[in-house]
Order: structure tokens, then sequence, then C-alpha cells
């Protein structure tokens, strides 16, 4: 297995590219990323150099950029 991407928890829950696992390599499936593409795929993601930079409209806190019309607070907190 690859080195994590990220940990937490003292190191004790890592985070790899297929999902978020225990130190021991016990997958824990009730943890998962929140990506601002999935909570609001209206706004455009553009990739350089490995990196992915995300274009935040004007007015986006408008309904139109967010599924069924509703503002994802923790993505809006984020912003």
């Amino acid at each position: 297995m690859s080195a994590p991407l990220s940990t937490t928890l003292g190191g004790a829950l890592q985070r790899y590219p297929e999902g978020w696992r225990w130190s021991d390599g016990t997958p824990e499936t009730r943890v998962r990323d929140m990506l601002l593409s999935e909570v609001a795929p209206n706004f455009r993601c553009q990739g350089y150099g490995g990196i992915t930079y995300v274009e935040i409209p004007a007015g986006w806190r408008a309904a139109r950029h967010w599924p069924g019309g509703r503002i994802d607070l923790q993505a809006a907190a984020e912003l």
C-alpha cells in the first residue's frame, strides 16, 4: 500500500486514493471526502500541474449553482 495522502486523529485515520483507512489497514467506510465538485457540480474545475483550481462564479449563492437549488452549508462555509 502506498503512503497516505493525509492523516487525522494523530495518524490513526489515514486517507488513501481509494478511501479512508485506520492505521491497521481496516477500511473506514463511514468517512468520506466532501469534494466541492460533488456538492457544487456547476462550479468549473480546471487542473494545472497536478493542482485543481475551482472557479467560483459571481453570484455563487444563487440557487441555480447548487443541486436541487439548495446551497450546501458546509461548502458555503468553506467558500
